[in-house]
């Protein structure tokens, strides 16, 4: 039943994308009814509302009839009332409605509620719902998924059938979403419409706006609702979509609460023209589309990217580099290397809570027991403890979690998060924070915030003011955050968390979409240094790509319980570092900071890319993703070419028979070992083949000494050089000749 219904709606939604009508008034009010006045108590808490083709159903909970739960089935203009349905007396409201075609469905509690249209009863079919007070509730039949808001929550979730999480989306600061209705017809749909009651102050304004379905953001699209009554506060109730209200119309009905102990019984639909004949949001184009540049070795050129925004909302974007060969395969989660932390502190430190990589130094966050001394542990790359700085806190206990932005440490305090001079110790600033504990802590250098997480599962993102940018509730016990801008089609956050076995504790990564902080399918779990209990703990964990060349790395702190001898060990902290199978971009390509920003409609912004000649006669290629909100763009990519040639001529202007050698590519490549790499010289001579990595340093050298003239396949061995992409090089006074190699292990 469900099935065919659904193929008829969808055909109906192809036909219905070809309004004519130009709205010059858009978001303007067409029509206002007082429902709760037709009903026979009357209700004077009537929430939800759902479009069902020639009807209005919407819900209450009665004061006058025990606060028991109501559905009321009305005229598809809500001028007369049809129908009522009593539920009984439960323990919280029912709130928004949603009709799949088949089926209505309510949010309750903790639940979304299935009811029968024929008969209007409950059927028994539920599904598990994010919040604990649901608010907010709608029906894609595009994708069968449901759209959940929560009662003060900034999230509004994307859920399955099982109650399983697809997506989420960050709502607007302040936002309080009552209604969720979908938009299936306008161009660029499909649409996720939210009512929400803005909170200015002590003042409460009524917003609809625009979510594009296709970015997951809004589109920028708004207007300001009407409220009844200019005295009486008025907040945001359950919301729908009707096709048939006007012809060839979209209108966006919704329910406006009247807040207080109110005995007029008005309780008001409200129904809004929002029609449009064009996409709405931003629109991107960049100037150039391409980069193609030659320069000689050891120059460097800047090339300027405009940002242009054509549409009628504000643009936001955000740029990256990407390169080629950025993967390699089956290296997700080795462990590289490790250091028992406790043991190397001073004073066998157990209490350790926070971790981080700055100036090719690790710094672990702890605490002197013994003198009640908050500590952060200053490490090389062995695990040599290199110093000891004391500080103290308004906890008493010491930072939580700590990060970096490249230059200062900053540690999780109570009300704060403290700014440290690296060199010098010294505390330089602060920034107050949002409400909570952070057991993790993570800092994002493209737009300059910071992102806290606990074991609540709770993400905060938040700016040097303190201000919330983004909150989202995550189904993961979060003992820390990783920062990960390396990764091909990032940015991501990685979550470093509890994960609960047979076995006892573990620690687990799981890689996060920033956007919605949903997991992209990427996890590992960390190496267990327990061999008691097989109790591994996580702490704190961090991403950088300077742990060595060709690699990203996450660096996690962990706590393990060991046995020595005949004595068990509780809570040894260690130092882990995994290998995250990335290859950073290399150094002959740059973005300058700023790399993100936010354009008025017919303005535009720019960013600079870099681009380095750190090696003779060598041709590189990169992208540049471009993220944004652009509903029909929103990743614009820009090629990369870009060639660095040597200060003199080279091989590629001379006869083969004119020069000293001929150097070919090497095979197999990718390669895992060893490789051939085949070579001809018209004299004989003396060869030098220099290996450099993508950063231009020289990582090794083969010398091959009086070759006979004529044909040579050359063996190369990469011995203990780690997977990733290299450069072979023969030079001699008139010539030089560069290769490409990727070594994958």
């Amino acid at each position: 039943m469900r099935k065919i219904f659904v193929l008829t709606f969808i055909l109906t939604i192809l036909l219905g994308t070809v309004f004519s009508q130009t709205q010059v008034n858009f978001g303007e009010l067409i029509n206002s009814v007082d429902l709760g006045s037709q009903t026979a108590t009357p209700d004077r808490n009537i929430v939800g509302i759902q479009s069902v083709g020639d009807y209005l159903f919407v819900t209450g909970f009665d004061p006058d009839d025990y606060w028991q739960h109501k559905l009321y089935k009305f005229t598809s203009d809500g001028s007369e009332l049809l129908d009522t349905y009593s539920y009984g007396i439960e323990a919280a409201g029912w709130k928004d409605l949603a009709w799949d075609g088949e089926f209505l469905y309510v949010t309750d509690m903790d639940t979304i509620r299935q009811l029968d249209l024929t008969n209007g009863q409950k059927t028994g079919v539920t599904i598990p719902a994010p919040f604990y007070y649901n608010q907010g509730l709608a029906y894609n039949p595009m994708n069968d998924h449901f759209y959940v808001s929560g009662e003060g929550g900034n999230n509004i979730y994307e859920i399955d059938r099982n109650g399983e999480i697809i997506g989420a989306i960050a709502n607007y600061p302040n936002y309080y979403t009552g209604g969720l209705a979908i938009d299936t017809v306008s161009p660029g749909a499909p649409f996720l419409w939210t009512y929400s009651s803005e909170a200015i102050g002590y003042n409460m304004y009524l917003k609809g706006s625009q979510i594009s379905l296709l970015t997951n953001e809004f589109t920028g699209i708004e207007f300001e609702g009407e409220s009844i009554s200019s005295f009486i506060v008025e907040s945001a109730g359950g919301a729908t979509i009707s096709y048939d209200y006007i012809a060839d119309s979209v209108a966006f009905i919704t329910i406006n609460i009247r807040n207080g102990n109110i005995n007029d019984q008005m309780e008001y639909a409200m129904f809004y023209d929002i029609t449009r004949d064009e996409v709405p949001g931003p629109q991107i184009s960049v100037n150039p589309t391409s980069i193609q540049n030659t320069l000689p070795s050891g120059d460097s050129i800047d090339v300027v990217v405009n940002v242009f925004n054509d549409g009628d909302a504000e643009l936001s974007w955000s740029a990256y580099v990407e390169t080629p060969n950025q993967d390699t395969i089956d290296n997700l989660g080795d462990l590289l290397y490790s250091f028992n932390a406790s043991q190397l502190s001073q004073n066998n430190d157990k209490g350790m809570n926070g971790i981080t990589f700055l100036n090719d130094r690790i710094w672990v966050n702890g605490r002197n027991f013994p003198n009640q001394q908050s500590v952060l542990y200053e490490f090389d790359k062995t695990g040599l403890l290199l110093q000891s700085h004391p500080y103290y806190t308004q906890n008493s206990i010491g930072f939580r979690s700590i990060t970096n932005d490249g230059e200062y440490l900053y540690g999780e305090d109570t009300y704060v998060i403290t700014q440290i001079d690296p060199e010098t110790f010294s505390v330089v600033g602060y920034i107050l924070k949002p409400s909570g504990t952070f057991s993790g802590l993570t800092y994002d250098p493209q737009t300059d915030h910071f992102w806290g997480g606990n074991g609540n599962g709770l993400i905060i993102e938040f700016d040097r003011d303190g201000n919330e940018i983004n909150v989202f509730i995550t189904p993961y016990d979060i003992q820390g955050l990783a920062w990960d801008q390396w990764s091909p089609q990032g940015p991501f956050i990685w979550a470093w968390n509890e994960i609960e076995t047979s076995e006892g504790s573990k620690c687990e990564a799981i890689r996060l979409d920033p956007a919605t902080c949903t997991t992209t399918g990427v996890e590992f779990n960390g190496f267990n240094f327990s061999n008691a209990t097989y109790r591994d703990i996580p702490k704190d964990a961090v991403v950088t790509n300077q742990w060595e060349d060709n690699k990203v790395t996450l660096i996690g702190l962990q706590s393990a319980d060991v046995i020595v001898g005949n004595d068990t060990i509780i809570g040894e902290d260690y130092v882990s570092v995994y290998d995250l199978d990335v290859i950073p971009p290399p150094g002959w390509i740059e973005l300058l900071d700023p790399s993100f920003g936010s354009v008025p409609f017919g303005e535009s912004g720019q960013f600079t890319v870099r681009l380095k000649s750190i090696m003779n006669d060598t041709l590189m290629t990169a992208l540049i993703r471009v993220y944004n909100n652009d509903i029909l763009n929103p990743q614009l990519i820009i090629p990369v070419n870009f060639e660095m040639t040597s200060n003199f001529a080279t091989s590629l202007n001379q006869n083969i028979e004119q020069q000293e050698f001929y150097l070919g590519k090497n095979y197999p490549n990718p390669f895992n070992q060893k490789t051939i790499i085949p070579i001809r010289l018209t004299n004989p001579s003396d060869i030098r083949i220099n290996i450099f990595n993508t950063f231009g340093v020289k990582v090794g050298e083969i010398a091959f000494d009086q070759l006979g003239e004529g044909d040579h396949q050359l063996v190369f061995d990469a011995g203990k050089l780690p997977s990733g992409m290299y450069y072979y090089s023969v030079e001699t006074d008139s010539q030089r000749i560069t290769h490409q190699m990727i070594i994958k292990k």
